[in-house]
C-alpha cells in the first residue's frame, strides 16, 4: 500500500460483482479520511490468475498485467501528490482520463516498445522489454525524478549481485539512458537532471573477450568435411559466406534478396540502419569470389523473382514478426553445429556466426587493410566500434613488436 498526501490506495480483486466468464474486475481502492472509493483498472481476472500476477517473478502474460497495474498506480500516486487539500471528485477526473503521468518511467518504456513495434524493429522491441521487466523487478514504481547518480549504481550492484554480465547490464542502462534523452527532449524533466557523465553515473563496458580465429584454424573449418545435406554443413557453409561477404551478420546474410545482387558483387543496406536517417548509413559492397558465388548458389532458391529472397531461410509472405523468430532459430542452430565442428577440430574458441565477422575484419587488417576501410565494410557507423572488433589483433601486434626487440639474439 502507498500513501500519499494523508490518501491511501491499493489494487484489489472486486469478488463481489463476478463477471459470466469466471473472471472478476480489478479496482483501486482509495481511503481518505476512512472514507472509500474504487476506480476500475479495465482489467478483469481470475482469482488464480490475479496470484500468479502477484508472485514475486511472474511470468507472461502475468508480468504484462503486472506492468500495466504498476503504471496505474504510479498514476494515482502522482495524482494524489498534487492534491492538497484530497479530493475524490478531482482524483477521479484525473485518474479516469486519457492522459498518464509523463513522469511514469515505465509508461515511456511501454509506450516506445510500442513504437518499435510498429516500425516492424522488433529485436530492438525486445531489448527494451528486457530492460523493464529488469527494472520493474529492481523498483516497480519508478518516476524520472527517482532517476539519480545513486539510484543507477543501486540498480548496477542489484544486477551485478543477479550475475548479470558488465556487457547485459551495459544494454540495459543504455536503454534507460535513450528514455531519459526522450524525456528531456519533450521537455519532461529538465537537462540539468541528466544522471549520466562526468562525474555522476558511468555505464559499465563489457569484457572485451578474443572472438577472431587465425588463417589456420580458418582453413580447417573450410576443410571440414561434414556429413552431406545436413545441418552441419549448411551451418559450415553460412559461417564460410558470413566470414568471405565481409563479415556479414546472419540477419543480413539471410535477407539478400536476388536484387541485392549481380554478377561479381551484392550491394546491401544493414537492416540494422535501415531506418536511419544520418547519411552514414550508406550500401555496403561486397565483392564475390569465385567460392562465395558457389555457395550461393549451392542454397539459393531456383527462379527467384528480384524481390525474392535468396535463401529459404524466410519468406516475402511472412510477418516481420514471423522473419525475426525464424532467423533466429537458424542462427540458433548454426552456432550448435558450428560449436561442434570447433570441438572436432580442436579450436577452443566457440565459433558462433559473431566469430565469423569478427575474423573478417581481423584477417583484413592483418593484411594491411586500414580501419577506415574496414569500418566501411563492416558497415560500422564510427571508427570506435571497428576498432573493439580489432582490439585482440592490436594486442598481439604488440606482443609480435615486443619480441621484434631481442633480434640480436
Amino acid at each position: 500500500m502507498k500513501q500519499k498526501a494523508e490518501a491511501t490506495f491499493q489494487t484489489i480483486i472486486e469478488l463481489r460483482t463476478p463477471k459470466k466468464d469466471g473472471t472478476y474486475p480489478l479496482k483501486l481502492r482509495v481511503t481518505h479520511n476512512r472514507i472509500q472509493r474504487y476506480y476500475s483498472l479495465d482489467i478483469d481476472i481470475s482469482k488464480e490468475d490475479f496470484d500468479k500476477v502477484n508472485a514475486p517473478r511472474p511470468k507472461e502474460p502475468f508480468q504484462s498485467i503486472k506492468l500495466k497495474i504498476t503504471s496505474l498506480e504510479q498514476k494515482a500516486s502522482d495524482i494524489i501528490d498534487t492534491l492538497s487539500p484530497f479530493s475524490f471528485e478531482i482524483f477521479k477526473d484525473k485518474f479516469n482520463g486519457k492522459t498518464i503521468s509523463p513522469k511514469d518511467v515505465y509508461n515511456s518504456i511501454n509506450a516506445y516498445i510500442t513504437k518499435l513495434e510498429k516500425e516492424n524493429r522488433h529485436g530492438s522491441a525486445n531489448a527494451y522489454r528486457c530492460t523493464l521487466n529488469s527494472l520493474s523487478l529492481f523498483k516497480p514504481l519508478l518516476s524520472f525524478n527517482d532517476i539519480t547518480p545513486q539510484f543507477l549504481e543501486k540498480y548496477e550492484a542489484y544486477m551485478l549481485a543477479k550475475n548479470l554480465s558488465p556487457t547485459t547490464i551495459g544494454i540495459y542502462v543504455r536503454s534507460l539512458r535513450t528514455i531519459i534523452n526522450e524525456a528531456i527532449e519533450k521537455q519532461i524533466i529538465p537537462r540539468e537532471k541528466y544522471p549520466f557523465g562526468k562525474n555522476k553515473y558511468q555505464i559499465p563496458s563489457g569484457r572485451n573477450i578474443k572472438k577472431a580465429i587465425n588463417m589456420d584454424e580458418i582453413k580447417k573449418i573450410f576443410n571440414y568435411e561434414a556429413i552431406s545435406n545436413s545441418m552441419e554443413e549448411k551451418a559450415k557453409d553460412f559461417w564460410m559466406m558470413s566470414y568471405l561477404m565481409n563479415g556479414m551478420n546472419m540477419k543480413d546474410l539471410c535477407s539478400l534478396k536476388f536484387k541485392d545482387m549481380s554478377q561479381d558483387k551484392i550491394v546491401f543496406v544493414r537492416a540494422k540502419t535501415q531506418r536511419t536517417k544520418k547519411a552514414d548509413s550508406k550500401p555496403i559492397v561486397v565483392m564475390l569470389q569465385d567460392e562465395t558465388i558457389k555457395l550461393i548458389k549451392k542454397y539459393s532458391k531456383t527462379n527467384g523473382q528480384k524481390d525474392d529472397y535468396i535463401f529459404n531461410v524466410i519468406s516475402i509472405n511472412e510477418t516481420a514478426l514471423e522473419q525475426r523468430k525464424r532467423i533466429h532459430q537458424f542462427i540458433k542452430q548454426v552456432n550448435k553445429y558450428m560449436k561442434r565442428i570447433a570441438s572436432n577440430l580442436e579450436i577452443e574458441i566457440p565459433l558462433t556466426t559473431y566469430v565469423a565477422r569478427h575474423t573478417f575484419s581481423t584477417v583484413l587488417k592483418h593484411a594491411g587493410a586500414s580501419t577506415e576501410f574496414i569500418s566501411e565494410s563492416l558497415g560500422h557507423s564510427n571508427l570506435s566500434t571497428t576498432e573493439s572488433y580489432l582490439a585482440s589483433f592490436e594486442d598481439s601486434t604488440k606482443k609480435e613488436f615486443a619480441k621484434a626487440l631481442l633480434n640480436f639474439k
